[in-house]
């Protein structure tokens, strides 16, 4: 257990360093190209236009739908405004994975997985710029955190309708960004196959409400639209190509690189863990103590897993891979991780080890090159411009 004083302290410099990130890339951050496009596509949407139909948008549709709520304020403040909400909607996403952290933990180690989950997440200066920009990653991001929170929920209690709900906010997911689309048939197979364990209310509320937010979220524009609707949402993605097979090597090779890069803290603890765990495991597993998974938790980190690795196989697919591609699917991942670091340690090493990652991610954030960008314009050789 972590002393109250100790979990104090840490979770008040994580959630300031998090609002310290979200702050320094609203006012600070790189514009990105995709910003106005997404922020115009959010006002025509407000003048009564209709994506697919009456303008081209290359994602499905929540995004602008969502933000023509938000219009006035667009107009008000501009860019300013639309990062705002945007950070609200990342800072809300990463507070969903840490309290799924925290449930999917052994008992006793909840508050160390929810705290390991945040600091990974936001403290984490690449995260915090992507969660912040106009962009569908913070919104997809929610409604997969939120829906995997509610699925664990219905899990637990054998429930259909709390599976329902989560079919419908994981749906949501895949009607902001198409990828995430791969998620809600996954889950579906996997709960049909595991009936026995988690019920049959649970996978068929799942379905039912998945297939009810598509027909709402997606059917209508599929039927205002067809051509333009399977263009924009699938052919688009599918239909390009990167040249040769040299050339696609080396936008994979640079795709995992840089997500190495960006999300280091995070994938050392997960390499840590993993090497841990099948190097030494009857030793760690006698120091550890933590008592086995519930078959409830056990069947929603294989979601999870499973979940994490087709998203990023679907992108690593790609015919061009960015990695940014993984921000929305990251909260997932850094739940996962800290469940299974919380696992390999010993009650009483908890609170250092909640306390190294936070120092850790906290100087890595500190000496990102996107933190130098804030403040230069650039570098010729040894001097600064």
């Amino acid at each position: 257990m972590m002393r109250p004083s100790w979990i104090t302290l840490l979770w008040l410099g994580a959630l300031g360093g998090a609002v310290a990130l979200l702050g320094a890339n609203l006012f600070l951050g790189n514009l990105n190209q995709d910003e106005g496009w997404y922020l115009y596509a959010a006002r025509l949407v407000a003048e009564g236009q209709w994506p697919y139909r009456d303008f081209a948008f290359t994602q499905t549709p929540l995004l602008p739908l969502l933000y023509a709520w938000i219009q006035p304020a667009i107009e008000a403040w501009g860019l300013g405004a639309g990062r705002a909400f945007t950070a609200l909607l990342g800072l809300t996403a990463a507070l969903c994975a840490a309290a799924l952290a925290a449930r999917l933990a052994p008992p006793g180690r909840s508050t160390a997985a929810a705290l390991i989950s945040f600091v990974l997440i936001m403290v984490n200066v690449y995260q915090s710029y992507y969660f912040t920009i106009d962009k569908t990653y913070s919104l997809t991001a929610f409604c997969l955190a939120a829906g995997f929170l509610m699925l664990d929920l219905s899990v637990r209690r054998r429930s259909g309708w709390l599976a329902g709900g989560a079919g419908i906010i994981l749906v949501l997911a895949a009607a902001t960004r198409t990828s995430a689309g791969i998620i809600m048939p996954l889950t579906v197979i996997i709960l049909w196959w595991q009936r026995r364990q988690t019920g049959g209310a649970v996978w068929q509320g799942l379905a039912l409400g998945g297939l009810l937010a598509a027909s709402l979220a997606l059917l209508p524009f599929w039927i205002m639209a067809p051509e333009a609707c399977r263009f924009f949402v699938i052919d688009y993605h599918t239909a390009r190509a990167s040249g040769s097979l040299l050339h696609s090597l080396i936008y994979k090779a640079g795709f995992l690189s840089r997500l190495v890069h960006g999300y280091f803290p995070a994938i050392a603890v997960w390499l840590a863990a993993l090497s841990a765990r099948w190097l030494l495991r009857a030793r760690v597993e006698a120091n550890a103590s933590a008592p086995p998974p519930c078959p409830a938790r056990t069947t929603m980190l294989r979601l999870i897993w499973i979940g994490v690795g087709a998203i990023s196989l679907v992108h690593f697919c790609a015919p061009f891979p960015y990695e940014d591609y993984q921000v929305f699917v990251y909260p997932l991942f850094a739940a996962a991780v800290a469940v299974l670091a919380v696992r390999l340690v010993t009650t009483a090493a908890l609170p250092w080890l909640a306390t190294m990652l936070l120092a850790i991610s906290l100087a890595a954030a500190f000496s990102s090159p996107i933190n130098q960008e804030w403040f230069v314009v650039g570098r010729d050789r040894i001097w600064w411009r």
